[in-house]
């Protein structure tokens, strides 16, 4: 029981809590890197293992579907792939050149006519060499068809911007007529 004279004690409040003084750091010495601890064991053989295991499942699933297609299909797409981009036959088109001159400005322009001789819808890239008299060249440069069906014809026209290396008496040859797929 309380003395109900005597005045209740009450506690003593804590102190408030101290602000630290700065205190100045030594400066720290640099730390050395990390180590970086490459594991080696059981772990790291099994997923070799598995990715070698993969990689010749794969190898075999492709040589499997070239044995099943056999050399003729295969041949046949290289074919395909020949007609739509490659060096096109000489006895798919028959190429001129009508016209050998300097432009307006002195620019190297060829121009002449390409006529589809095969029996199957084609685009050609005709491809010009202009040289100087002397053999130096001036530049090599291109023109595109349409799609021209069997014995269609179209005109086409080359022009060389290098008017800087052409000299008068230059010569225009036709370097190589490729088959295209940019023809509309």
């Amino acid at each position: 029981m309380t003395d109900p004279t005597q005045p209740n004690p009450t506690p003593p409040l804590p102190p408030p809590p101290s602000t630290p003084a700065a205190v100045p750091q030594a400066p720290q010495a640099p730390q050395a890197p990390q180590t970086i601890v490459v594991k080696e064991g059981a772990g790291c053989w099994k997923i070799g293992g598995i990715v070698v295991a993969v990689l010749a499942v794969l190898g075999l699933i492709g040589g499997g579907c070239a044995v099943l297609l056999g050399g003729a299909a295969v041949q046949s797409i290289d074919e395909a792939v020949q007609e739509s981009t490659g060096i096109a036959s000489t006895t798919d088109y028959d190429v001129e050149i009508t016209d050998c001159e300097a432009d307006d400005l002195f620019d190297a322009r060829a121009a002449g006519t390409i006529t589809n001789i095969s029996d199957k819808e084609r685009s050609f890239q005709i491809e010009v060499k202009f040289t100087n008299p002397d053999g130096s060249l001036i530049s090599t440069d291109s023109d595109f068809t349409d799609k021209l069906d069997p014995g269609q014809s179209t005109g086409w026209e080359v022009l060389s911007f290098a008017s800087n290396e052409a000299t008068p008496g230059f010569l225009c040859d036709i370097s190589e007529v490729s088959n295209s797929i940019f023809g509309s």
